[in-house]
């Protein structure tokens, strides 16, 4: 058996960047945006027939167009994520930008169309029995109805999908090249080598602090090298966001945001409030990890340090044999979906020069599959990071055969799925553990993964939300890009971290800073683990019969908002209690971790 960290197997989807099947998809992209010049809307309709029929072919219409667009595009991100130097994968990427503006142009026609057809007749259309093949799709078309408000004229929204190919996607592209050739010389056990910033970043979940600062020292060196460079491209990726949240009415990136998560006000400020009242029990974490340490105080690169029993090394057969097992617990048709991504290639575990760091996994909808991006380092941590993953395959899984007009889950939702993974991995491991230690270290695991998601997250929020509005007034400095992201940091962990050394650089490297289609790419997260804890709480009582009713809610998280869903398991998530219930689960880990 073989320790070899798996590469993805893409050749389902095209053979190579040169084969004749995606060429034929590229031709048959540049005929429909040729066609779609000449394409003419229907008539406002006059009768519910009409537009039950002009919906149907429009609903069809987007699906075909589509597919070929998001294949190619799939294709590619794959291959220019795992390496950065693939020019020809780059340029057969960027070949797609026109067509995408033309999709968006279209899509901005469609919304029009949807916007101008009546309330009376649409409301009497879906009382009426002409909706019955529609009834799915309800939810998906009621907000794009509501969306149409914020679109600027045709014209204008032309120019900004053009300018965004060339602007801010532009920016998030430098980014990615930047952060995954990013290497250091790093000096282990005597023996010194070049990494990249990706690779040495494993050397903080090291068990010796020296090696664990080092580390922390050496890669934020190299960021100083290049922080001008990524400053520029976060300047760039903020400033338009500024500028096109408010040319489309809202009254910033934030409200734009949460309208994209489908959150309101009431349930966001539920969730904050919920996680600034988690920050004192989270920094009991963190004095007791201090002390078990043997530090006076944590520091950010010990964060990541084991604690408890972490001599065993998980190599990629270990870290199978346990996602298997665990999941089995759950669901057989997870344990069988996780066999399936193991065992036909879904997964890309190496870390190397040229690709990206963190992980991701993405939906491949022409196979009805999944890839999943991680940098695997041995360890429980990375076990952990492949669970999360998976949950979202699972997720894919769950929405298979579906429309993709039924498939746009917000990002609150979709984090629901990864993180129900890591508390059936987490609290099944602390079941079997064999030994205090071996407790203590998956208790570590557990409690270091959901601070993370709740108490980095907030200082993520905390940074971006005021990046985003000092980005009004001016252009901001690496320094003070630095200086912001430290206070964001003491203003969530407080006193339980060193403010001697935090960690300024988080802005450089992590990529959800720089997506142009999503600001905020933080909070999400909290929403995820909080509501995946109180599922979980659930399960727990209910045992087998809730995976149904979990599946089926997967499938429809694309349907209905978040607040609908979790009334279908009579929660109210603007309500305080429905955060500290699933909270009380962490207050239990805390407890034992400060007994331990």
């Amino acid at each position: 058996m073989s320790n070899a960290l798996p590469h993805w197997q893409l050749k389902e989807l095209y053979p190579s960047l040169d084969s004749p099947e995606l060429k034929a998809d590229l031709l048959k992209i540049k005929n429909n945006v040729s066609a779609l010049k000449e394409l003419e809307f229907p008539p406002c309709p006059g009768s519910v027939e009409e537009l039950a029929s002009d919906l149907a072919k429009m609903i069809a219409q987007e699906e075909e167009l589509s597919e070929p667009v998001e294949a190619i595009s799939v294709y590619c991100h794959a291959l220019i994520t795992t390496d950065s130097y693939n020019s020809d994968a780059v340029k057969i990427e960027s070949s797609l930008s026109g067509a995408m503006v033309a999709l968006g142009l279209l899509n901005v026609r469609y919304l029009k169309w949807l916007a101008a057809v009546p309330e009376k007749l649409w409301n009497e259309f879906w009382a009426s029995d002409a909706s019955q093949d529609l009834k799915d799709f309800k939810f998906a078309l009621n907000e794009e109805r509501d969306n149409a408000s914020h679109l600027l004229s045709e014209k204008e929204e032309e120019l900004a999908a053009r300018l965004e190919q060339c602007g801010t996607h532009a920016w998030a592209k430098m980014q990615g090249l930047i952060t995954s050739r990013a290497t250091a010389e790093f000096t282990y056990k005597g023996e010194t080598k070049r990494l990249p910033l990706t690779a040495l970043r494993a050397y903080q979940t090291d068990s010796d602090p020296d090696i664990r600062l080092n580390a922390q020292k050496t890669e934020e060196a190299a960021w100083k090298q290049l922080e001008d460079q990524v400053a520029a491209c976060l300047n760039g990726v903020k400033g338009s966001a500024n500028t096109m949240a408010k040319a489309r009415g809202y009254s910033s990136a934030l409200e734009q945001s949460l309208r994209i998560s489908r959150l309101d006000d009431e349930t966001f400020s539920a969730l904050w409030d919920a996680m600034e009242r988690s920050f004192p029990l989270f920094r009991r974490y963190f004095v007791s990890k201090a002390k078990k340490l043997g530090l006076p105080k944590l520091r950010w690169c010990d964060l990541d340090a084991p604690v408890g029993d972490s001599s065993r090394n998980y190599s990629i057969e270990d870290c199978q044999a346990f996602l298997y097992r665990h999941f089995e617990s759950f669901s057989p048709e997870l344990r069988d979906l996780a066999k399936r991504a193991f065992e036909n290639n879904w997964i890309d575990a190496e870390p190397r020069d040229g690709k990206r760091g963190g992980a991701f996994c993405m939906p491949v909808r022409k196979l009805e599959e999944s890839r999943i991006l991680a940098n695997y380092a041995c360890n429980f941590d990375s076990v952990n990071c492949l669970a999360h993953e998976l949950g979202h395959a699972f997720h894919n899984y769950c929405m298979k055969g579906l429309p993709m007009k039924q498939r746009k889950c917000p990002m609150t939702l979709a984090e629901t799925a990864s993180i129900m993974d890591e508390m059936i991995v987490s609290e099944s491991a602390l079941k079997e553990a064999q030994s205090k230690e071996e407790e203590l270290y998956i208790l570590e695991s557990a409690i270091a993964s959901t601070s993370g998601v709740i108490v980095d997250i907030a200082s993520r929020f905390l940074f971006e939300k005021e990046v985003m509005e000092r980005r009004l007034e001016s252009e901001l400095t690496a320094k003070e890009l630095c200086a912001i992201m430290e206070k964001a940091q003491k203003a969530t962990f407080g006193d339980a971290l060193d403010e001697n050394c935090l960690g300024p650089y988080m802005w450089t490297w992590k990529p959800h800073y720089y997506f142009s289609g999503f600001n905020f790419y933080n909070y999400p997260y909290a929403f995820g683990r909080l509501f995946a804890m109180a599922l979980y709480s659930l399960y727990r009582k209910e045992g087998a019969a809730f995976v149904p009713k979990y599946m089926d809610f997967l499938r429809s998280a694309g349907q209905a908002s978040p607040r609908e869903l979790a009334s279908r398991f009579g929660y109210n998530i603007t309500k305080k209690e429905f955060w500290d219930n699933s909270l009380s689960i962490v207050e239990n880990w805390v407890k034992r971790y400060e007994e331990l």
